[in-house]
């Protein structure tokens, strides 16, 4: 079928498509130039459990939640994993941990909520920890 500009005065012939699917073009492809690495977790050996610790949080807010939900709120560095955290609070301060909840703050650390299991005392590995 074709199309007659009356002011171009040019012929144009029109695509008559007989598949529903359009193949798009092939472009060319870059290879990746990453700004940051991939995996930004690497395996920790058991000595740097503790560099990974940074400090606990002694708020109002850390001290309740302590008492009453037997969680305790410990900062660490943001390369730590949950089961970093759970290990280190197992092995080295030998408490049972129930579940890690994790958040990484503004300040880019990252916080842990470590929720114990309720034969174990949260004030106690507090005393061990020494921020009470």
């Amino acid at each position: 079928m074709e199309i007659i500009d009356h002011k171009r005065k040019s012929f144009k012939k029109k695509n008559i498509r007989t598949s529903v699917q359009f193949n798009r073009p092939r472009t060319k492809k870059l290879e990746r130039t990453p700004k940051y690495q991939k995996k930004l977790i690497t395996f920790v050996k058991e000595k740097k459990h503790l560099k990974l610790f940074s400090h606990p949080i002694t708020t109002e807010a850390s001290m309740k939640k302590i008492q009453s939900s037997n969680t305790i709120i410990l900062v660490f560095n943001p390369m730590a994993n949950k089961k970093n955290i759970k290990f280190l609070m197992e092995k080295i301060y030998k408490t049972k941990v129930l579940k890690v909840n994790t958040l990484i703050t503004s300040q880019g650390f990252k916080k842990a909520f470590i929720k114990l299991c309720p034969d174990h005392d949260a004030l106690d590995v507090a005393n061990k920890i020494g921020f009470i």
